[in-house]
């Protein structure tokens, strides 16, 4: 009977702060989008410590507890979505040239590290050299739900289908489903056809519309 009866009690306990561990988990996913939260967005990632738009840069970003890795969306030409900010190559790689006029194969052959080292000397790191541009289904296998994601489609009125390939990669990680808090991903873009595309595909995402004001950190 005392083996049984601790059994339970030790049963009991362990439900106890599995379901307290549970509800705080909840609580504090649930804040994701409550209006009076203050949010660590990790732009380009830990893009001041590390390149821009780079596994490296979105695990600083996780490492230091950034409440969203942001995640500009391009299309090379083949079709498939990469992390990268400006409509060429020329500026974070040793190559040039329009990222939607380039092959996964060919962006793949680019280093996207070391032209930080070259600007950050004191930041620079040999493990930086040679980095490569990720997949955005390279980050999501990296990072897959530990992460909540902040995407901006980026040039979508000439990626035909992006929107189509985001969702597709969304669901194929189950960052969408009704267990995720609300807020796990959050898609923002220049273009209202963008959004409202993404609206079509799954209407629970939220969704922000930027407008240009000239500002370069977009």
């Amino acid at each position: 009977m005392k083996k049984i009866l601790i059994v339970l009690v030790v049963g009991l306990f362990c439900a106890a702060v599995y379901i307290l561990w549970d509800a705080g988990k909840k609580n504090q996913l649930s804040a994701l989008l409550d209006e009076d939260a203050f949010l660590l967005i990790a732009h380009r990632g830990a893009s001041a410590i590390a390149p821009e738009h780079t596994l490296a840069s979105y695990q600083l970003a996780m490492d230091m507890n950034a409440d969203y890795i942001e995640i500009d969306l391009q299309t090379t030409k083949d079709g498939v979505l990469v992390a990268f900010h400006d409509d060429t190559v020329d500026r974070t790689t040793d190559g040039s040239g329009r990222v939607a006029d380039m092959d996964l194969a060919d962006i793949k052959k680019l280093d996207a590290g070391s032209w930080f080292n070259a600007e950050n000397p004191d930041r620079a790191k040999e493990e930086y050299v040679g980095i490569q541009v990720p997949t955005l289904e390279e980050i999501f296998k990296a990072f897959g739900d530990s992460a909540n994601y902040y995407i901006e489609t980026k040039q979508p009125d000439q990626s035909e289908g992006m929107e189509e390939k985001l969702l597709e990669l969304l669901n194929q990680f189950e960052l969408l489903e009704e267990s995720q808090p609300k807020g796990k991903v959050i898609v923002q873009s220049f273009s209202a056809d963008s959004l409202k595309a993404i609206h079509q595909l799954d209407e629970d995402i939220p969704l922000i519309q930027l407008i240009d004001t000239g500002h370069p950190f977009t």
